[in-house]
């Protein structure tokens, strides 16, 4: 499932490669549109699936177009930057990459997937948080609380 299609990504890759309408991108871009595309989907499921959201669910994400376009994009600039470093800089690469949005940073808190407005909760299990046992009396290395050697020094 995809939020943009491959032609609304190739005009906003042109709009950033700063080619008027009337200028089409190369042929190899065909192969490079698809491919970006379909990692930006890939991306944006991975970050969200991560928390416990279901596939659903993240279809249904109100910016997921808005975040598909800007990742794809990156994927594919970054492409290039690695042929031709003058015609796309680093910084020009780090407004587009989203992912720390995705995944949240030191700085940044993740972005909240919301449907229809609304934060929703994930209905999937992977990914969230759990606890342990509780009762760890039949673990392997458990201590006798009666031991009289507790506490005391040991010669290892």
């Amino acid at each position: 499932m995809n939020w943009i299609d491959v032609d609304e990504l190739r005009e906003y890759v042109a709009s950033h490669l700063a080619k008027g309408p009337t200028e089409p991108l190369k042929p190899h871009w065909d192969v490079i549109l698809p491919a970006a595309l379909d990692a930006a989907y890939g991306t944006i499921w991975g970050a969200f699936a991560a928390k416990g959201f279901t596939q659903s669910q993240v279809d249904q994400w109100d910016r997921g177009a808005e975040f598909q376009r800007d990742i794809a994009a990156w994927f594919a600039l970054k492409r290039l930057a690695v042929i031709h470093p003058d015609v796309v800089g680093q910084q020009h690469l780090t407004e587009l990459d989203r992912r720390p949005e995705l995944f949240g940073t030191n700085e940044m808190p993740a972005v909240v997937l919301t449907v229809d407005g609304q934060a929703v909760y994930p209905e999937g299990t992977y990914g969230l948080v759990t606890t342990g046992p509780m009762r760890t009396a039949d673990d392997l290395f458990l201590m006798d609380p009666d031991d009289t050697r507790i506490g005391q020094t040991t010669r290892w």
